[in-house]
């Protein structure tokens, strides 16, 4: 993010004036502040959450939870696209203490929006989520948010659709998207991001009551991806919503160096700070406190201050 920052200076004209609010809560305390109670991932009215940030705030702090506001922004909402719109959602951030993200498509990179200005108002805020939504393959495009959401119980009557694409086709399209949004948007989070049931095989073999297994093609994309994540030091989602990613990926993940971070998803009042996913990630595979995304990892200032 401070590289991204720096870039955007570099970008702005410097008798530009910098858009710096009055109200801000940078400063104020942010509650817990290690990667277990810290909820990432939570949309408000902002985009598609029923609550608004001031009841979404309350509810974390009665559970003991450090929130995240992300609600979907850029080619993903026509309400948080232009310059001015994100300015606007970071002013009204400011007001509360959380941490301010954003969700937004892998594959929603510059030129999708317009330039430098919308980079200036992404930099103001503390992180990125870029997540697994649609992909666009030769064939058309592939919503992988359909099996996210019979996963979260809301989508009964999931169907695989191998037939109607190529999944190699669908790999290198991912792959390439993925690397291009990590490159070029302060992107922090992979949110819910899982292999598909179709494409876990050539056969097409799929069974929903258990968790997909990878061949060696599909394991070979999933190592993949846990490289470019790695590499660009993007946290890998524990997302209690639709409780991906499985087990398996998380523990090949693990092994490879990743780093995680654990996401509600709530959209209603109810579900958020549930991290019960990724708690139960951690505790069953042992992953160390220091793998997890904390706020210091964010706003290392506020942390020092807080120690002080």
């Amino acid at each position: 993010m401070k590289a991204f920052r720096n870039r955007v200076r570099r970008q702005l004209d410097p008798g530009r004036p910098v858009h710096h609010p009055h109200n801000t809560t940078d400063g104020l305390s942010l509650g817990p502040r290690d990667g277990l109670s810290v909820d990432w991932h939570c949309h408000s009215t902002w985009s598609d959450g029923r609550a608004t940030v001031a009841e979404a705030v309350r509810r974390a702090a009665a559970r003991g939870v450090t929130l995240g506001i992300a609600d979907h922004g850029l080619r993903d909402n026509r309400r948080l696209g232009t310059p001015s719109q994100l300015a606007s959602y970071v002013d009204d951030l400011r007001r509360y203490p959380v941490l301010r993200g954003m969700e937004i498509s892998v594959g929603d990179v510059p030129g999708d929006v317009a330039g430098a200005e919308t980079d200036v108002r992404l930099a103001e805020l503390d992180y990125l989520i870029a997540s697994l939504h649609i992909i666009q393959v030769p064939e058309g495009p592939v919503h992988a948010t359909r099996y996210l959401n019979y996963r979260a119980g809301l989508y009964p009557r999931y169907r695989p659709t191998l037939a109607r694409y190529n999944r190699r086709g669908y790999f290198d399209s991912w792959l390439r998207a993925f690397e291009a949004t990590v490159r070029h948007r302060p992107v922090k989070i992979l949110g819910h991001f899982c292999l598909l049931p179709e494409l876990a095989n050539d056969e097409g073999i799929v069974d929903l009551s258990r968790d997909p297994e990878p061949d060696a093609v599909a394991a070979e994309w999933l190592d993949a991806t846990i490289e470019l994540c790695c590499r660009y030091d993007v946290a890998i989602e524990l997302n209690s919503k639709s409780r991906v990613p499985h087990e398996s990926f998380v523990v090949r993940a693990l092994e490879k160096g990743a780093r995680f971070s654990l996401g509600s998803d709530a959209h209603q009042l109810h579900r958020v700070a549930d991290l019960s996913y990724g708690r139960y990630l951690v505790s069953r595979l042992n992953i160390p406190r220091h793998r997890l995304l904390s706020v210091a990892n964010i706003r290392p200032a506020a942390e020092e201050s807080a120690a002080g």
